[in-house]
């Protein structure tokens, strides 16, 4: 059985001059996707969280979430290690 770091898709270098169509679709496609549903659902029970579990109002819920939208500038990659 290969190893899944020896799929021609996980590899991380490319040695090539132009980029394939799979490694588009998962750099620009798959990718981002992935991660914005991810934070669409952490989001979602975080919210769910503070509003049922800790009693707070949707008001100091909501500005949380617009103070880290505007810190963040609208990036997804923000609170992230890099």
């Amino acid at each position: 059985m290969k190893k899944i770091w020896e799929n021609p898709l996980a590899g991380s270098l490319t040695n090539q001059e132009r980029v394939s169509t799979p490694e588009m679709l998962i750099g620009y496609l798959i990718g981002p996707f992935g991660a914005m549903l991810s934070s669409g659902i952490f989001t979602s029970f975080l919210q769910a969280y503070l509003g049922d579990v800790l009693g707070l109002s949707a008001l100091p819920v909501g500005t949380a979430a617009g103070i880290n939208g505007f810190y963040c500038g609208g990036e997804s990659h923000c609170g992230t290690a890099h």
